[in-house]
């Protein structure tokens, strides 16, 4: 790892050592190539912090940005950074907004910068906080806030970015502001990261300067700094950090997202990767079986070093495109709280045996937030952190994880809360009770079935339900986040025995 002691410093310090080499190429819808290299990186940011001062921003702030993938979200979470301030990573997918004030709550946050076309703005207007009024500038408006779901909000940066254009203006209206880059160390925090959520709200992990560091050497073992990488991942997510960039220097290739615009399908994506040179891309599983269906048993004339992919079971299917689309697949275990534990690697000439590699253990979480009890609930006696996954080992003490013990249905790259989805469907007139269980899925592992008893005499129908769970999640959301808009399995059941028979689970051991 770097001696570089906070991300600030390690920015600049790639700047000086490179200026022009790109750091991010966004693509756009008409596979333009919208590049941000490593001097634009570091000037933009620290003059989107000079906005942020001039705005009353001060050392330690948190502060929240729901902006999806773009060059404007990257410029503004590192621009919080060098104005001192705390990113705290937005990702709400509740309709009513409840999962986006509990956290700013527990953060006590100050400022969220959010997009006048997304589906969180809708949340904001929804508690009369609308972007019709405030200071409004050429692509943002500034609303001062005093918000009952979360005391400690002050203000809302809200941008327009509907379109690629629209991120370019932001970038253009920097222009006149001045550079600016508080006196920060690697012990002071850097970033809230939200964990999967596995037992109902998420829980939230704040990370110094120094930590997010080393959560990016664990990513970056077997890179080089001549390797490129693809992927999608979501900044807000721990997978989605810059890791790869800040440790190696090495540039990403990734879709400019922008509110309504629907990503490209995985042949496409395939693609970009071919075409801009990529060494490396990270696809999740449901990704990956789509790739090799697209391709059949084809051996490509042209291939990748390394797929990468997390989060759920590696299956021969999926191994079957090692040889056909890249030399070596990486499947990583590890989580929000611990950063990567260990990843495997599989290969052409070995896809039975796999070569497992343990990253450094220093990067394991010091706390959650606001939630000292929970914290102490998850270490042993001895000081070993309960990841509470399920597992086992063979004979030839071979450690093999199949999921989760806590309440979390695996959905493709994505966690679903059955807690959240209950507690609304169990208003819905004519429910007695619900629970939502997951079931096999040849793709995403599972899917979700949602068991409901009736009332007695109740005339609910089927329809009548979906209606009422597609009001559950924020518009939207289910491009990016997963979260279907529509449950993709109803039963109304007249008899508690039958659902008991559906949700009867699998005993497992806890790792």
């Amino acid at each position: 790892m770097s001696e570089v002691g906070t991300v600030n410093q390690r920015i600049r310090s790639l700047a000086e050592e490179n200026p022009q080499q790109q750091c991010y190429k966004f693509i756009s819808v008409k596979n333009e190539i919208l590049p941000l290299s490593r001097q634009q990186l570091f000037d933009l940011s620290r003059r989107f912090a000079s906005r942020l001062k001039r705005l009353g921003v001060k050392k330690g702030d948190v502060i929240c940005s729901v902006l999806i993938n773009s060059r404007s979200r990257i410029l503004t979470d590192m621009g919080i950074l060098m104005a001192g301030g705390v990113v705290q990573t937005g990702l709400p997918v509740l309709s009513d907004g409840q999962d986006l004030f509990g956290a700013l709550r527990h953060s006590n946050c100050s400022m969220v910068i959010t997009s006048s076309a997304s589906p969180t703005a809708n949340i904001f207007e929804r508690y009369g906080l609308s972007s019709s009024v405030g200071e409004k500038g050429n692509v943002e408006t500034i609303i001062p806030v005093q918000c009952d779901q979360a005391p400690c909000l002050k203000q809302l940066i809200v941008y327009t970015l509907n379109s690629h254009e629209d991120h370019t203006a932001f970038i253009s209206s920097l222009a006149d502001e001045d550079f600016y880059e508080a006196d920060v160390n690697a012990d002071d925090e850097a970033y809230i990261f939200m964990t999967s959520g596995s037992t109902g709200f998420s829980k939230m992990i704040p990370r110094t300067h120094r930590e997010c560091l080393d959560l990016a050497d664990n990513h970056c073992r077997i890179f080089t700094k001549d390797d490129v990488l693809y992927s999608d991942r979501r900044f807000g997510w721990l997978v989605g950090f810059p890791h790869f960039y800040l440790t190696h220097g090495i540039p990403t290739l990734l879709q400019e997202v922008f509110d309504g615009v629907t990503m490209r399908t995985v042949a496409e994506i395939w693609g970009i990767v071919l075409n801009l040179g990529a060494t490396f891309s990270f696809l999740p599983v449901p990704d990956v079986l789509m790739l090799k269906q697209h391709y059949g048993d084809n051996v490509l004339q042209k291939s990748i070093k390394v797929i990468m992919t997390a989060g759920q079971p590696i299956k021969k299917n999926v191994v079957a495109v090692v040889g056909q689309v890249c030399d070596v697949m990486m499947t990583a275990y590890g989580s929000t709280d611990t950063g990567v534990v260990t990843y495997g690697l599989i290969t052409v000439h070995n896809k039975q045996n796999v070569l497992f590699m343990s990253p450094t253990g220093r990067t394991v979480l010091r706390r959650y937030l606001n939630v000292e009890t929970t914290t102490s609930d998850m270490f042993t006696k001895d000081g070993w952190l309960d990841t509470n996954d399920a597992g086992y080992m063979d004979d030839k003490g071979g450690l093999y994880v199949i999921g989760r013990q806590s309440d979390v249905i695996t959905v493709g790259p994505y966690n679903m809360y059955p807690q959240w989805m209950e507690e609304r469907i169990q208003k819905c007139p004519g429910v007695q009770s619900v629970v939502i269980v997951g079931l096999p899925h040849p793709v995403t592992s599972q899917e979700l079935c949602v068991c409901v008893i009736k009332e007695k005499d109740a005339t609910l129908t089927l329809a009548e339900l979906e209606t009422f769970c597609r009001g559950m999640f924020l518009p939207g959301a289910t491009k990016f986040d997963g979260v279907p808009e529509r449950l993709a399995n109803i039963i109304l059941f007249g008899y508690p025995k039958l659902c008991g028979h559906l949700i009867k689970r699998p005993k497992v051991k806890t790792l």
